[in-house]
């Protein structure tokens, strides 16, 4: 299976995704990449910001994938 594929499996069991998730759970060092490619095959993949303690105990921004809709985006072009 692709990386975009594993993403795709890894949404649909765990309803989100972030880029740390992706890195340790699934090896994928390019989350962002990846939701691109999903989104270029007309994947609709909804996000949202959220705020994470980092490390260092100070709260940071990162963007949280979620699930995509059953039906896909039309594209143009």
């Amino acid at each position: 299976m692709s990386q975009a594929g594993d993403i795709l499996d890894y949404l649909n069991r765990n309803g989100s995704i972030t880029r740390s998730e992706a890195f340790y759970e699934l090896g994928i060092a390019e989350l962002s990449a990846r939701i691109i490619d999903l989104e270029c095959e007309g994947h609709a993949i909804p996000r949202e910001r959220i705020q994470v303690e980092a490390r260092n105990g100070r709260k940071c921004t990162v963007t949280k994938y979620l699930q995509p809709s059953k039906q896909k985006c039309l594209t143009f072009g």
